[in-house]
């Protein structure tokens, strides 16, 4: 096998997997003060494709099992541009691009869309989640701004950017990839079985199962003020929890609140480690691959309690888990995890998915008008998380980008949960 193939990693593989049964997208929407040209993103995006070779790609089944395979003559990303219709018209943009799959066997696994106004404009980039993360995306979105406003690219810091960049599970540390990993694998194991019999007894006939029927993603958009976020971190640094524990906690305690009214339960939450420092050598964030892991936690949600409280716990749980090396070893598990997911006819995958970027940044785009926002959402499923939301703060304000299934949910239960979270983080955001 040559430079211009190798096998899916472990997590590429359960994301792989995931794509072929739910679409598995991630879709990425910048709103402009000023238009771009059609003609100058294509030749962005050809320029990348040339720099990037996951975007040249295809994953092909081979013995052994699917494989990426770096295509000679890839076609060009493909570009559309829709006049817009509503100041919304790029939320359904946006829905549609979350439900719509990719052949994978087709490359490139991305396309592009313009949703054009004459005052504004916004550009959608959608890319199949097996070949990127989240700092993966946001290279490629800052890339392709730059390029499409006449800036001139920096040199790359791979050395071949026609060879494949190599899976998360080739740069684990030594320790994951020696045969002596099996005692830690076992262990991890052993307390997901548990963790599995305790949730289902402890949450039998209280659970929402997987809807059945068909279903569409919605999306609901949330900023918060600079105030309200100052504050927000400003108390996370009193309660020494992070962020996405206080997102998260607040996540969890609302959908309590409003889907499982009554008695405390356990809930499942969901994790996403950026693998990037840990891997050996580390990976730059030029990169454009897919290196993060999902990691599953259960913890004891309490309607009633307050928001620090449950933050505290969550930051404990997933401090524990990240010493335990469980983002390598959930990973090294992920397929086994996403085929019993997959069957699975009684539980969700987990009740809420958070995951927390931290600060944004996009470049400047000087002639060519301001980046006025930043979206960010993956698609979900009906075995997936019930409420799931991307984070960041862009330009001093937290961003809350949340998915829900209308199968699952009205916009008004939806917008109810949100809600509850913004009195959560805004009304006990003093940390006492």
């Amino acid at each position: 096998m040559g430079l211009s193939s190798r096998p899916l990693g472990a997590f590429e593989r359960a994301q792989y997997l995931t794509g072929e049964v739910y679409s598995f997208n991630l879709v990425i929407c910048v709103h402009l003060g000023a238009a771009l040209s059609e003609p100058a993103l294509a030749s962005a995006w050809a320029q990348l494709q040339r720099r990037h070779p996951l975007l040249r790609s295809a994953i092909r089944s081979r013995r052994g099992g699917p494989v990426f395979e770096l295509i000679d003559g890839a076609p060009p990303v493909p570009l559309r541009t829709v006049e817009r219709s509503t100041d919304a018209a790029w939320r359904g943009e946006v829905e549609a691009e979350l439900a719509r799959p990719f052949d994978a066997t087709l490359p490139p696994l991305a396309r592009c869309a313009i949703v054009s106004g004459r005052e504004r404009q916004e550009v959608i980039v959608t890319l199949h989640h097996a070949i990127v993360d989240a700092v993966a995306a946001i290279e490629i979105v800052s890339s392709l701004l730059r390029l499409a406003a006449g800036a001139v690219e920096p040199p790359l810091e791979i050395d071949a950017p026609d060879s494949l960049p190599e899976s998360a599970d080739a740069r684990w540390p030594a320790r994951f990839r020696s045969p002596r990993v099996w005692w830690p694998s076992l262990r991890f194991m052993i307390r997901q079985l548990a963790d599995e019999i305790g949730y289902r007894r402890r949450t039998r006939g209280r659970r929402h199962p997987p809807p059945e029927g068909p279903y569409e993603c919605r999306i609901l958009p949330l900023v918060y003020g600079r105030r309200e976020t100052n504050a927000l971190v400003r108390a996370t640094r009193r309660a020494q929890v992070g962020v996405w524990s206080a997102l998260t906690a607040a996540m969890l305690l609302a959908v309590a609140r409003h889907r499982y009214a009554g008695s405390p339960l356990p809930h499942r939450f969901l994790a996403f480690p950026l693998l990037r420092p840990y891997l050996e050598p580390p990976v730059s964030g030029a990169v454009v691959a897919g290196y993060f892991s999902i990691v599953r936690l259960t913890t004891l949600v309490d309607p009633a309690a307050d928001l620090w409280s449950l933050a505290s716990a969550i930051h404990r749980l997933s401090d524990a888990a990240a010493k335990r090396g469980e983002k390598f070893l959930s990973a090294r598990f992920s397929e086994l995890s996403v085929r019993g997911m997959l069957r699975q006819k009684s539980c969700r995958m987990a009740t809420a998915a958070l995951n927390y970027a931290g600060a944004v940044e996009l470049p400047s785009l000087g002639a060519a008008g301001a980046v006025d926002g930043l979206r960010a959402f993956v698609s979900n499923f009906p075995r997936g998380p019930e409420y799931t939301a991307q984070a960041r703060i862009f330009r001093g304000r937290l961003h809350l980008d949340i998915l829900y299934l209308d199968c699952d949910m009205n916009e008004w239960e939806a917008a109810g949960i949100a809600e509850e979270m913004r009195r959560l983080l805004t009304t006990e955001g003093d940390g006492s």
